[in-house]
């Protein structure tokens, strides 16, 4: 019995080495339901946040992302860990550019205001709203609102101006601290604070999230170009078949559609190749913190609840939907973190939530096994894929490298002219 199942497993790696041969001798044939979803995943089919009318508006942002004054120590922006020359990411596991060290990979902002949730954990529920998070966390930017708000109207009172009237008077130190914050860990911000009336407090988180709202104008910019992939589903458009990708690469793309055998699918669809939902895929932001089951998604729904710039406050105009209605309880949010983009996830290691995969190979290797942890909520299925079909998925990955859209060049320089 023993021989009989050496000799199918044999027959069966035979048959995986033949039709990896064929890949490269057959010409691949795609059929309409095929084709049909590869033009969903196509760039065109991104539907951009709309923008204001204002331009000057996303270039008063686009300074802001570069202000190292906007920090504790004079020496962190936006950009330190959002570097655009890695499409805005730091190439780190955990960024070290900020005060201090974050807890969490720092992800790609590339397309990132097309998605309804912030953050790893969506604790954010706008684009404006996550700006503000980073400048209050103690091991990002390390300062106070009321810092970032009296930089920001004494730097570029004209321009601030210009978009949101008149500034408020916030000369009177016993009404507005030099530092105050409500959050942090320092005391003195958060007393500071707290003795101050209501109505500074509105006065001061009003610019707060003006600011937010100019950063996130200067962040809608930022969105991928086309791809080679997008080059290869285009020529479908004309024929069935196309040799714009490698058959190395077409067949990892057959392989990626394939909702049963690998599911890959399924979370990484649309033109982002992200459902921007949420995944328990077994990494847990702390592996050595006994409350790491209660981290992700669970905690993040209910942060952005409790968020005092979420779409319910005085200072949003957004919509309340996505909020009013998200899942706010419930075993799948436990662990579950979010699904990020494939574009250009050729060139943003390291990967997951919180950098512990330091390449493709090792991501796909991880799903290919995905074996569960004990107390740790997983969702994953193992692919159990041959190695030369984990190469086929690879090099398809890499088909999604592209630059930024080309008039979009000035992004990553706050010298740079906006068009």
């Amino acid at each position: 019995m023993q021989y009989i199942f050496i000799a199918i497993a044999l027959l069966l790696i035979l048959e995986s080495c033949l039709i990896y041969k064929a890949t490269f001798t057959e010409k691949i044939l795609w059929d309409d339901d095929e084709i049909a979803v590869l033009k969903s995943l196509h760039i065109e089919n991104l539907q951009e946040t709309p923008l204001s009318n204002n331009n000057a508006l996303a270039k008063f942002g686009q300074i802001l992302f570069f202000e190292n004054e906007l920090s504790s120590n004079k020496n962190v922006s936006c950009a330190s860990c959002h570097e655009p020359e890695n499409y805005f990411t730091d190439k780190e596991p955990l960024p070290t550019n900020g005060v201090g060290t974050a807890n969490t990979h720092t992800p790609t902002i590339v397309g990132i205001s097309n998605s309804s949730w912030f953050f790893w954990d969506g604790r954010k529920d706008s684009l404006w709203s996550q700006a503000l998070g980073p400048l209050e966390n103690p091991v990002e930017h390390g300062t106070n609102r009321m810092q970032v708000v009296k930089t920001v109207l004494r730097k570029y009172d004209t321009l601030y101006r210009s978009q949101f009237g008149d500034i408020p008077d916030l000369s009177n130190n016993d009404h507005f601290p030099n530092n105050a914050s409500p959050l942090g860990n320092n005391t003195t911000w958060k007393k500071n604070w707290k003795n101050m009336r209501e109505d500074d407090k509105v006065l001061v988180n009003q610019v707060f999230a003006n600011i937010g709202r100019s950063i996130a104008e200067y962040e809608k910019y930022i969105q991928p170009g086309k791809s080679a992939f997008d080059e290869f589903v285009s020529d479908l458009g004309h024929s069935n078949t196309s040799d714009k990708l490698s058959p190395e690469a077409q067949y990892g793309v057959k392989l990626f559609l394939n909702a049963e055998k690998t599911g890959c699918i399924n979370c990484h669809n649309g033109p982002l190749f992200s459902n921007h939902s949420f995944q328990a895929t077994g990494i847990s932001a702390n592996e050595d913190s006994p409350e790491k089951i209660k981290g992700g998604r669970l905690s993040g729904i209910a942060n952005a609840i409790s968020d005092e710039f979420n779409c319910y406050s005085q200072y949003a105009q957004e919509d309340c939907s996505e909020l009013k209605y998200a899942k706010k309880l419930g075993t799948e949010l436990v662990s579950a973190f979010k699904v990020p983009t494939l574009r250009n996830i050729g060139e943003t290691a390291p990967y997951m939530h919180n950098g512990s995969l330091e390449s493709l190979k090792d991501v796909l290797s991880y799903y290919n096994k995905a074996r569960p942890k004990i107390g740790v909520h997983m969702e994953l299925r193992p692919l159990r894929l041959f190695p030369h079909q984990l190469k086929q998925i690879h090099a398809f990955l890499q088909t999604l490298t592209a630059p930024l859209a080309s008039d979009r060049q000035w992004l990553t320089n706050p010298q740079n002219s906006h068009p």
